[in-house]
């Protein structure tokens, strides 16, 4: 495929985050671009499915989307080579002139909390003294990996609450044993951070464990469960909602930063595998200032 998660917004297609390293990102695809066209077919009053069957195809052929950047007012025609998708989960880098490791966790994946705690101690072994994670343009993934990742940084509590159409609530508590719980922090979002992402976020922000700076997340919070039909097909129904371990609602929400910082569309983000090079005045003249935010927070930034 190319390499990105796609969800419905106000009954329109919508990229919600394009995976690191995808096809998708390297053709400029962003979080927030609505789908209005794939090959040339008008897609935006098919069912979600469909939409993802037509991007989907064989490695090495190529897809053209007519995306709608809504910030811009603009379309855009990106043709995109259709590759295998196999993202790193967990990535660091310590950020030059400081003692801050950038920790990117892309997506939350069945083997996210082993990478993040293979990252967290080899930052911590080449003397990391604070963290930022960085969570942006994060889909989400498994709600298993959302718990077992807060738990590396919160000690007690719960790391979210689940309401049934009742109201009826079932908590999830934290997992003892994290690796984090007490190193300064600071963690990253922006619109394209969704459900996993959404919950990791609010929980750090409802236990006091980190600053949250960027933009307010997308807004997913709904537990699916399928029904299957006579023909084979299912109906998907939202049964279920996730709140945030104080019982903030997520749902077309959001997390909403304490430190709201926008970037415009088309920044170059700092990530992991592009900073492993920068020097220290590369990294003071970022248009990341998400990143320099963070650092700020941490009083790590460095001198020029």
């Amino acid at each position: 495929g190319i390499g990105a998660r796609i969800g419905m917004e106000d009954g329109l297609p919508i990229i919600v985050a394009p995976f690191d390293g995808s096809p998708a990102e390297a053709a400029g695809v962003k979080a927030g671009d609505i789908i209005i066209e794939v090959d040339d077919e008008d897609v935006t009053s098919w069912p979600l499915n469909d939409i993802v069957d037509s991007i989907r195809g064989e490695e090495g052929t190529e897809v053209e989307l007519t995306l709608l950047r809504p910030d811009e007012s603009e379309s855009y025609e990106i043709a995109i080579i259709r590759g295998e998708i196999d993202s790193p989960t967990a990535t660091w880098v310590m950020l030059p002139g400081t003692d801050v490791a950038l920790v990117r966790l892309s997506q939350f994946s069945a083997d996210a909390t082993d990478e993040l705690i293979t990252a967290i101690r080899e930052a911590k072994a080449n003397g990391a003294k604070g963290l930022i994670m960085d969570v942006r343009n994060n889909p989400g993934g498994l709600l298993e990996q959302a718990i077992n990742v807060t738990s590396q940084f919160v000690e007690d509590g719960n790391v979210l609450q689940e309401a049934d159409a009742a109201g009826k609530r079932k908590v999830f508590p934290v997992r003892r044993g994290g690796i984090a719980t007490d190193i300064p922090m600071v963690v990253l979002i922006n619109r394209g951070s969704a459900s996993s992402s959404e919950i990791f976020a609010g929980a750090m922000q409802d236990h006091n464990r980190a600053t949250v700076v960027g933009e307010t997340t997308f807004g997913t919070g709904t537990v699916l469960q399928p029904f299957p039909l006579g023909d084979g097909s299912a109906l998907m129904l939202g049964t279920k909602q996730w709140l945030t371990a104080d019982g903030r609602l997520i749902r077309k929400q959001g997390i909403e930063p304490d430190e709201i910082l926008e970037l415009p569309i088309g920044t170059e983000l700092i990530y992991p595998s592009l900073a492993e090079d920068l020097t220290v005045e590369e990294l003071l003249e970022s248009e990341d200032a998400q990143v320099l935010k963070a650092l700020e927070l941490l009083d790590a930034l460095p001198e020029n």
